[in-house]
């Protein structure tokens, strides 16, 4: 079967989280593996990819296989991306990555994500104010 992610694609999941498990969030080495979150391999969307060590990717994939139940990952998932989020918000960046993964990725691929997750709020890109609403009409004066 071809591979269907690129390196390249995988070594970003891995820098969003900070090269963590995202299950149990352990440090990650090079032979970190990524995992579809809604076992659906045609569906690479980065919200549905994670970075997981061989352990859990490997329990996380019997316990769906099996059909048990495996909310305390799911949980423990949702919880470790927003504190991987929230550390890029506060400053992490190119240097918080280890050695090897600093040599997959470009110092410009952290900046991007980390300005990603820093841009301005949606309310000040309302831009209402400045369309255009035709010439302004006139006023006339009445009376004396």
């Amino acid at each position: 079967m071809a591979r269907r992610l690129s390196r390249r694609s995988k070594d970003l999941v891995c820098m969003r989280q900070l090269a963590k498990c995202g299950y149990c969030n352990q440090q990650l080495c090079d032979a970190f593996e990524v995992d579809h979150v809604n076992e659906d391999r045609t569906d690479d969307r980065h919200e549905n990819l994670v970075a997981t060590c061989a352990l859990c990717h490997a329990i996380k994939s019997r316990h769906v296989r099996l059909k048990r139940n495996w909310e305390h990952m799911k949980h423990a998932l949702n919880t470790h991306l927003h504190e991987f989020r929230d550390r890029w918000r506060c400053g992490a960046g190119w240097s918080d990555l280890p050695a090897w993964l600093q040599s997959r990725v470009i110092r410009q691929d952290a900046h991007l994500y980390a300005h990603f997750l820093t841009a301005v709020p949606h309310q000040a890109l309302v831009l209402n104010k400045f369309s255009y609403t035709g010439p302004p009409k006139p006023t006339y004066r009445t009376g004396s």
